[in-house]
């Protein structure tokens, strides 16, 4: 039996990214930039490699990916850990801003 949840087809990658998050000031709005890799990319979100951990359920925004032309806001699914690589593996899953086509 598998645990597989995902309804679009991936495709598997290794590409830098630039994503960001959103941070309250007072009443300002201050973007904050990471640099991640895309490991697989499907219509539905991606799969990353980063270096700082996120949370679950936190907002993700992504500019640039292929066939998005603009900036597209997902949520953190799930996050793991790999103490070997000091890095973090995390599943984003996109929310579309606009009815779906």
């Amino acid at each position: 039996m598998s645990s597989e949840q995902r309804t679009h087809p991936r495709t598997v990658t290794q590409e830098e990214i630039i994503y960001f998050s959103n941070l309250q000031r007072d009443y300002e709005i201050e973007r904050i930039h990471y640099i991640g890799t895309l490991i697989n990319i499907s219509k539905g979100g991606v799969g990353m490699r980063v270096n700082l951990p996120h949370y679950i359920n936190e907002e993700l925004w992504f500019e640039g990916l292929e066939g998005i032309s603009k900036a597209q806001p997902g949520l953190v699914r799930w996050i793991t850990t790999d103490s070997y690589l000091e890095n973090y593996e995390m599943g984003i899953e996109f929310f579309h801003t606009t009815p779906a086509d």
